[in-house]
C-alpha cells in the first residue's frame, strides 16, 4: 500500500476508532471498521494498539543519532595513538 494511501486509510480509521470517545459511547467492532474502510482487520488492530500505546496512529520512528556505532579503522588507529601518547 503506498504511503499516501495508507495515511488516508489511517485518517479514516482514526475517525472510526475515536468515534466512541466523541459521540454517544457507541463503539464499533474492528472487523466492521475494516469492511467500511476497505482494509485488513489487522491494520485496524495495529492502529488501535498504536493509539493506545503511543497516542498516535503510527509508531514513533527510531533513528540513530550522533556518531555511527561502528568505529572506522582510521578513527580506531587515531584513538590508539592518542591513548598511547597519554601518560
Amino acid at each position: 500500500m503506498p504511503v499516501w494511501l495508507f495515511e488516508l486509510v489511517a485518517t479514516e480509521l482514526l475517525m472510526w476508532l475515536t468515534e466512541d470517545s466523541i459521540g454517544c459511547g457507541v463503539s464499533f467492532a474492528p472487523w466492521a471498521i475494516a469492511e467500511e474502510v476497505h482494509c485488513c482487520p489487522a491494520t485496524v488492530y495495529n492502529i488501535q494498539e498504536n493509539l493506545f500505546m503511543y497516542n498516535s496512529p503510527f509508531r514513533p520512528q527510531f533513528r540513530p543519532k550522533g556518531a555511527p556505532r561502528k568505529m572506522f579503522k582510521a578513527a580506531e588507529n587515531d584513538l590508539i595513538a592518542y591513548l598511547e601518547d597519554q601518560p
